[in-house]
């Protein structure tokens, strides 16, 4: 946009640029009109950016790769853990990804994840997976207390916190337990 003048420019996408971050606009100066802040948080093989700036012809910048980052925070995935039952296992388990700044997967994270809860009562099962692919999947969680709201947390050394919430209610009766045993009664007769 050599010839932008003293207008303004502006970012748009060449396709679909979901997670560009930053100040979209600038104006430009003796012809050129400079980005400061522009970032893109979600990785891709190819990116290409597209300006425009009224009364002008769109340009398209040159194609360029955005890679995902270290690893910084965890992000549960929950799936809708509604109709858990208390000490039983979880219908639908949690599944926790290990993601970048940006929420990228890192898949080369081996991270091992941990589950602890937040609210009273007890976890039960395994509350420790290991990241396969940068995703942890926990197979037979389970809270021993009715509550509407449960919150579990999920950590892996300094990597930012998740936490999910499970609602658990009151499961069938497992066992029947005789209060109090009848005694003197006669064969053929009411206890």
């Amino acid at each position: 946009l050599a010839s932008a003048g003293r207008g303004g420019v502006r970012v748009a996408s060449f396709r679909s640029l979901a997670g560009l971050t930053g100040t979209t606009t600038a104006v430009a100066s003796g012809g050129v009109a400079t980005f400061v802040d522009l970032g893109i948080t979600l990785a891709q093989p190819a990116y290409r950016i597209r300006y425009t700036s009224s009364g002008l012809l769109a340009a398209d910048g040159a194609p360029f790769p955005v890679a995902v980052g270290p690893a910084y925070a965890l992000s549960a995935v929950a799936p809708a853990l509604g109709g858990a039952l208390a000490a039983a296992a979880f219908p639908a388990q949690p599944v926790v990804r290990v993601v970048d700044v940006g929420g990228n997967v890192v898949a080369s994270s081996s991270a091992a994840v941990t589950a602890s809860l937040l609210t009273s009562g007890a976890l039960g099962g395994l509350r420790a997976a290991a990241a396969a692919g940068g995703v942890a999947t926990f197979t037979d969680l389970s809270v021993d207390t009715v509550s509407q709201q449960h919150t579990l947390q999920f950590s892996s050394g300094s990597l930012q916190p998740a936490a999910a919430s499970v609602s658990v209610s009151l499961g069938p009766p497992l066992l029947l337990e005789v209060a109090s045993a009848a005694s003197g009664a006669l064969g053929g007769g009411a206890v």
